[in-house]
């Protein structure tokens, strides 16, 4: 299972212009929206596609959060139109922290496709390796995709439930603990809920730890939800515990950001 989840810069360097190899630049920034398409316009990994967080990733931010699931058919089509089909090997990248690319990993299984993986280190491994990039855009053939039954677990908002389920929170500790909210109108935390920060999934490099025992207080697998602020990071989580040998827990898609717009839902914070 976890050899099929990363793969490093010498190897996908070997596949890069391979017709049954799709690449996808995932860079973005939550606080400047723009920042991600400039980045791949300038620089980016051959033949690499671009993936909008907000366009493609998302469906439009509401009262179900900040990044809500894309619809699926829209979702599909934008995977056929960068050239995916269902035995397509595709690789997400972004700038090293990875959870734009765990995002895109996640809503790929989402959709049925079985053969994603994330670049252990994203674009900043790779061109510390000096292997090639390029402002180049390369045009792809439509992808032959097919709908297939969903790979991934997930959950709604009415069936959160901190006291039966353990709650996995991606954020920082200040944003879990309610000290700084500098994305949501309410800081705190679901209650029930524990904080693993993402990055914590990380070497100091910005890969993956592979040998990562964070999760090791899990005892019910089954339990497991994860969340974040939009539902963004909590994919990272999601990855990090499959890489760790854990079976996937389930995603709250609507994450903090749906959570707040319900004002029945009740709210914790460190005090």
């Amino acid at each position: 299972m976890t050899e099929n989840l990363l793969i490093e810069p010498e190897e996908l360097v070997k596949q890069v212009g391979k017709s049954d190899w799709v690449i996808v630049d995932c860079r973005a920034d939550l606080m400047n929206h723009e920042l991600g398409r400039q980045q791949y316009l300038e620089n980016h990994i051959p033949g690499a596609q671009f993936a909008d967080l907000e366009l493609d990733m998302s469906a439009t931010a509401g009262i179900r959060g900040r990044h809500p699931l894309p619809v699926r058919m829209n979702f599909w089509g934008f995977v056929r139109s960068i050239g995916i089909s269902n035995d397509t090997n595709v690789v997400a990248y972004d700038d090293g922290k990875s959870a734009y690319a765990t995002r895109f990993w996640w809503l790929l299984r989402w959709i049925g496709h079985e053969h994603t993986r994330v670049l252990n280190g994203g674009f900043d491994h790779w061109t510390q390796k000096n292997l090639p990039a390029t402002p180049t855009i390369i045009e792809p053939e439509k992808g032959k995709f097919t709908l297939r039954k969903s790979l991934t677990k997930e959950i709604a908002m009415q069936d959160i439930d901190g006291e039966k389920q353990m709650l996995i929170d991606a954020r920082t500790q200040e944003r879990f603990d309610g000290l700084v909210e500098p994305i949501d109108h309410k800081a705190g935390h679901i209650p029930g809920g524990s904080c693993f920060p993402f990055v914590d999934n990380l070497n100091a490099d910005g890969t993956f730890n592979r040998e990562n025992h964070r999760f090791n207080e899990i005892k019910n697998e089954d339990d497991v939800v994860c969340y974040c602020g939009s539902g963004v990071t909590a994919t990272h989580n999601i990855f990090a515990m499959m890489l760790a040998g854990f079976e996937e827990p389930k995603l709250y898609p609507g994450s903090w950001s749906e959570w707040i717009e319900y004002p029945e839902n009740p709210v914790a914070t460190a005090d």
